[in-house]
């Protein structure tokens, strides 16, 4: 290791990283300078800047700095995908073959959805989508399904950033009303795009996956035009990406029970 090429405020900010890390309560301001032997001005300065990347919420009713899982979303990008890639393709394809629609595997990196794959429909006319494409949350049911069940905390603080576009009439603009809509995915275990996205005349449905720790690290979702599905067709598609959602969870360790 060369310490001459070292940069001082990124060593410290790792430093505060890897000790929060140890303390998943959460440390004030305070605890952290006598934690690290950082000074005040200082610490307050790095704990502000990787609040505002995201890699700390920062609870102002306890004044604690916490880590969120922006980490560990920067991962599904290389580890995490790959082995949920592997894991659910084949539960996938199957469930493309059932609904005939597209399939979609997504998570959320940031404030954002982004597309890990998808398997394209049975059918001429067909969605397309390129992984990588990301998405806004609160206009996608994939976003919807996955925050609903992430720790209150971190919703919150990642809902914080969405700016809650109008894209479409049925879009959700108004957090109160958002969040109602997640309280009824959690009830009803799946989430729906009745065409509120940036691309109209597409409705969606959504199922959460877990891994071992109980985190949604992802959603399968079924997508398809409007012109071949409708409002009552949607409990159905739910019926058939939630046991797909399930299996995949299972096979990432997820206790069912």
């Amino acid at each position: 290791m060369n310490d001459r090429y070292n940069i001082p405020n990124v060593e410290k900010a790792m430093r505060v990283l890897e000790y929060l890390a140890g303390h998943p309560d959460g440390r004030t301001l305070r605890e952290l300078v006598e934690g690290l032997g950082i000074p005040k001005t200082g610490m307050y300065r790095i704990a502000t800047t990787l609040t505002n990347l995201e890699y700390l919420y920062y609870d102002r009713q306890t004044g604690r700095y916490q880590l969120t899982r922006k980490l560990l979303a920067l991962g599904n990008n290389t580890v995490c995908s790959e082995n949920i890639i592997g894991v659910a393709m084949e539960e996938m394809y199957n469930l493309r073959d059932e609904c005939t629609e597209t399939v979609q595997l997504n998570t959320i990196v940031g404030h954002q959805g982004v597309v890990l794959e998808f398997i394209p429909a049975l059918h001429p006319v067909r969605l397309m989508i390129d992984p990588g494409t990301r998405f806004e949350l609160h206009a996608a049911s994939p976003g919807k399904a996955q925050l609903a069940y992430l720790p209150d905390a971190e919703r919150d603080q990642i809902m914080e950033q969405m700016e809650f576009t109008n894209y479409q009439e049925n879009t959700i603009t108004d957090r109160a009303k958002f969040l109602k809509e997640l309280q009824q995915v959690r009830e009803q275990g799946y989430a729906v795009d009745r065409s509120e996205s940036a691309v109209p005349g597409i409705m969606c449905v959504s199922a959460p996956i877990f891994d071992r720790h109980n985190y949604p690290v992802a959603a399968i979702t079924i997508t398809a035009p409007c012109m071949r599905i409708t409002e009552e067709d949607l409990q159905g598609l739910a019926a058939m990406a939630i046991p797909a959602a399930r299996r995949i969870s299972k096979r990432l360790g997820h206790d069912l029970v």
